[in-house]
């Protein structure tokens, strides 16, 4: 009998939002794209923490028109980096 491997909390959330992005993809079709505040609510932090983000290139973000979106994926995956 092998041992299992168990996933540690913070692997559980990671693969808890990788299933939401999915999921949300599939079923609009296209990629997950919030605005600024839809972003902020995700993250549970305040949109002028989000802008300041946006600005200082620490999170992507894409322009459509004059809108500002933010792929939950992309911002998801920069903040884990170091």
């Amino acid at each position: 009998m092998q041992a299992q491997e168990l996933l540690t909390p913070r692997q559980m959330v990671e693969l808890a939002e990788q299933t939401a992005v999915k999921v949300v993809e599939k079923m609009s079709g296209q990629p997950a794209l919030l605005d600024q505040c839809q972003l902020a609510e995700r993250l549970g932090v305040s949109q002028s923490s989000i802008k300041r983000l946006s600005e200082s290139g620490a999170i992507p973000k894409t322009k459509v028109g004059r809108l500002v979106r933010y792929d939950l994926s992309d911002v998801l995956r920069a903040l884990r980096e170091p």
